[in-house]
């Protein structure tokens, strides 16, 4: 389980990490589908959208790598998972399937744009799941999780 915790929390980082770096890059281009409302939270622009959630992401990331409490690692991953899957759950609600420039890919050709959504997804779904795991199992050897607070 230790192996599988360390795997999960830098596998995440990386990828908190290279997904803030693309939706910062994304946001300096001047696309017009950045400014226009959000279509889930239409009080904000997507270009706001963009930049909160990679301001989310480099924090989770930065707690991943620079805390030392496992159950918080663990419990800062399933928030964030949660949050991107709320958003995407409500995107499908919506009709929208696909890319939907919440990742911060338009710069990519849409082909390539849906292949890496659709990876994005499943390491989401990896994410969300492991890190219960990783809690469930936490909780149940509560002071094993406790002691080894390195993971």
């Amino acid at each position: 389980m230790k192996l599988f915790i360390k795997i999960l929390f830098w596998l995440t980082s990386t990828v908190l990490l290279l997904t803030a770096v693309s939706k910062v890059v994304g946001v300096i281009g001047w696309w017009s589908l950045l400014r226009n409302r959000d279509l889930i939270v239409p009080l904000l622009s997507t270009r706001s959208i963009l930049l909160a959630s990679a301001a989310f992401e480099i924090a989770v990331a930065s707690c991943l790598v620079m805390r030392r409490n496992v159950q918080f690692k663990l419990l800062s991953i399933a928030w964030i998972s949660t949050l991107f899957g709320a958003y995407r759950f409500a995107l499908w609600l919506r009709g929208i399937d696909g890319s939907c420039g919440c990742s911060g890919l338009q710069w990519l050709q849409y082909s390539k744009r849906i292949q890496i959504e659709s990876v994005l997804l499943w390491l989401l779904v990896y994410m969300f799941v492991g890190s219960c795991l990783g809690l469930f199992f936490c909780r149940k050897s509560h002071e094993a999780c406790l002691k080894n607070r390195e993971a």
